[in-house]
């Protein structure tokens, strides 16, 4: 039987995920010297030096201790599927609480339909979420700070295990009246990138469209002329609308107009470009707990024609 408890898994899980003894304390309603005495104990349990505490520089794990807080956090989440799955036993009412990631761009059309659902579903289940980059969900997720994350399929870890939700292919969106002509025995309503090689170009920088977009490009044989980068794809869409430049995007909109009323079109480019994938994801070694699963089952079901 193991020599250590799930409550000195909890506190090295706390302790590596933010950094001090203090705030560790703070998040799990005990005390410092509770938390540094726990920490104590495990180390002498398992006989591994697990962290490096500094008195002015906070506490570090080591490599074996960052490689057991990632298990403590599998069996962390294990536990809390197990005492779900025990409540919700007699009434086969799901409860508790699930924190979902969701990649930024997709954040406006998927959270609201998925949260609505979760709510009509599942009325005990007690949803949070966080917006992040693909890089920044991942490392969440692996360090056992969210359930699931719902990004897209470029770059995921090799430790993430996923499931399809939707493929998407990219498009051109430009000002009214400004998208070129389609080429004689092209598809109607389409442009080839070569044909707006030599206009100012808008870039989504966010990891992995950035990296997606300029691939595209790439395999076009076509070099952007790149005179705006944000992470936020509003103000992209208002500054095509002034013409200040065209874009590359994956997400779609039910309207074509921006915030500020400009109008807006778009294309589908030519020839097709390879589709890009939206996945809901999990570490690979950690089983979902009830609630994640009903998240998972409903995504599946469900946010696929939204997303389309």
């Amino acid at each position: 039987m193991p020599r250590f408890t799930l409550r000195q898994l909890e506190v090295l899980e706390a302790v590596g995920r933010v950094g001090t003894i203090s705030g560790a304390a703070d998040e799990l309603h005990s005390s410092p010297s509770a938390v540094a005495g726990s920490l104590t104990e495990l180390e002498r349990a398992v006989g591994v030096q697990l962290t490096v505490r500094r008195r002015s520089h906070g506490v570090t794990l080591t490599a074996a201790g960052r490689r057991f807080a990632r298990g403590a956090a599998a069996l962390l989440h294990e536990a809390n599927g197990l005492e779900l799955a025990a409540s919700s036993a007699g009434d086969h009412a799901l409860t508790g609480e699930i924190i979902i990631g969701c990649y930024v761009t997709l954040a406006p059309s998927v959270l609201p339909p998925l949260l609505q659902g979760l709510e009509r579903k599942h009325p005990g289940i007690r949803p949070r979420f966080i917006v992040g980059d693909q890089n920044q969900l991942q490392t969440a997720a692996l360090r056992g700070e969210i359930d699931v994350a719902l990004l897209y399929d470029m770059g995921l870890h090799e430790d993430m295990d996923s499931q399809l939700v939707v493929k998407r292919s990219v498009y051109a969106m430009f000002a009214e009246g400004r998208a070129p002509q389609s080429r004689d025995g092209d598809p109607a309503e389409t442009i080839r990138l070569a044909d707006v090689a030599d206009r100012d170009h808008v870039l989504l920088d966010v990891p992995p469209s950035r990296e997606h977009t300029l691939e595209v490009f790439a395999s076009a044989g076509v070099r952007p002329r790149t005179r705006f980068r944000t992470n936020d794809v509003e103000l992209i869409r208002s500054l095509v609308a002034r013409d200040m430049g065209y874009a590359l995007l994956a997400q779609r909109f039910k309207h074509n107009v921006s915030n500020e009323g400009y109008p807006l079109e778009t294309r589908e480019i030519h020839p097709h470009t390879p589709p890009i994938a939206v996945h809901i994801a999990w570490p690979k070694d950690v089983r979902p707990q009830p609630a994640a699963q009903a998240l998972i089952d409903l995504t599946l079901n469900e946010l696929g024609s939204t997303l389309s």
